[in-house]
């Protein structure tokens, strides 16, 4: 038996995963980068596929981080999933 916080799953001996909602202002860092990381994505195969690119990641996550309470409760819920505490 391992002794584990709530919401958190032991993968192997090595490797833990922990999902849980995000904590602010702590978490904002991780949020952006995710963001970021996604919107860029995104955008990249809009472009491989569509030939256009839509907007500016990192703008749009900075205009999105000013507005952040609209994916909080009670009008969402923002979740993060830590594999060995890396978002």
């Amino acid at each position: 038996m391992h002794n584990r916080k709530p919401n958190t799953m032991l993968v192997n001996t090595n490797t833990v995963i922990e999902i849980r909602d995000a904590k602010l202002p702590n978490d904002v860092d991780c949020i952006k980068k995710l963001w970021t990381d996604y919107l860029t994505w995104g955008n990249d195969q809009m472009q491989l596929l569509h030939g256009v690119h839509p907007h500016n990641p990192t703008q749009a996550v900075e205009d999105d981080i000013k507005m952040i309470a609209k994916f909080l409760p009670p009008n969402g819920r923002l979740i993060l999933a830590f594999v060995d505490n890396k978002a």
